[in-house]
């Protein structure tokens, strides 16, 4: 049987688009999905990210030794990369999605080798959207007793919840917001406006519940909130994991630009359309040049952009 194996690495967010992609690609060659678990996160000396989709009832099979080529495995990769770069799609023993631009040709790859190692990014729906039924059997939270709590905390309040995902960016030369204040402000406004709900709480999730409630004061004054934040509710789980349950449990969403919050409104509309989702549009910050999102196709078309 062909083995096809994905490079996972990044946060929670980009583990499940390379997860849902490359489960894509395995299931329509008829190949077994193998996770790297390793490389990804073993020379991530910046972010210290880690294998996170454990928490998920995805199926497991994790990478050997022998099949990541050790020893030498980095230097040993690094020749395989070389020597498939001149060959087509489906003849590469290694195969790397440069950039996260959106590449239909991924959607029709036919695996020509026993093995096939595949490091890319996937961060659009479209290719993985027509095996979504069976991405909803596994990207969900196993043990869900442990979470009761995060349905109850969201369905017993008398109006809808809105998830309301507010990321800080940190860099050398500064930590500030990723998407403009404005952005927030007009996001809230047309949730008012245009009635998608009239009678609302906005649960609050930021790396950063300091400086966006400084921030964020004028905006926040009149507005019925909640910051989530696993300490404050003593619990003794991941905070991220605690914060993606409650967050995905909300009905609406206004996200940043965040494959975390992505991933909870994605999956929370599959389960209810009804759920609106409001994303910022393309541009941040120009001087700096930071993006929202890298490329057309990363949000859905009924997304409201703004």
């Amino acid at each position: 049987m062909k083995k096809f194996i994905v490079r996972l690495k990044g946060g929670l967010g980009n583990q499940l688009f390379q997860y849902s992609t490359a489960r894509r690609i395995a299931i329509i060659n008829d190949a077994e999905l193998i996770i790297d678990n390793i490389t990804g996160f073993k020379y991530d000396k910046t972010y210290k990210r880690k294998y996170s989709l454990h928490y998920f009832n995805v199926n497991e099979k994790f990478v050997s030794k022998y099949e990541l080529l050790e020893p030498l495995g980095l230097f040993r990769r690094y020749i395989d990369k070389k020597l498939s770069f001149s060959n087509s799609l489906s003849n590469k023993k290694y195969i790397v999605q440069k950039g996260t631009d959106y590449q239909p040709k991924l959607l029709n790859i036919q695996l020509n080798n026993n093995v096939t190692y595949f490091d890319g990014f996937g961060q659009s729906e479209n290719y993985f959207y027509d095996i979504k039924d069976i991405l909803l059997n596994e990207l969900f939270v196993k043990d869900v007793y442990k979470y009761k709590f995060v349905n109850d905390l969201c369905n017993n309040l008398d109006c809808e919840t809105i998830a309301l995902h507010i990321r800080w960016f940190s860099t050398s030369y500064s930590s500030n917001l990723t998407v403009p204040k404005e952005y927030y402000i007009n996001a809230i406004n047309k949730i008012v406006k245009d009635n998608i709900t009239k009678n609302f709480f906005l649960y609050i999730f930021t790396d950063n519940e300091e400086k966006t409630k400084i921030y964020y004061k004028e905006i926040l004054i009149n507005l019925p909130y909640l910051f989530i934040n696993a300490k404050n509710f003593n619990y003794e789980f991941d905070d991220f994991i605690f914060d993606f349950q409650i967050m995905k449990s909300c009905r609406h969403f206004i996200i940043g630009n965040s494959t975390f919050s992505w991933w909870a409104a994605w999956l929370k509309e599959q389960d209810d359309p009804s759920t609106k989702v409001i994303a910022p549009s393309l541009f941040i910050n120009n001087q700096n040049n930071i993006t929202a999102w890298g490329f057309p196709y990363q949000l859905p078309s009924r997304w409201t952009l703004l």
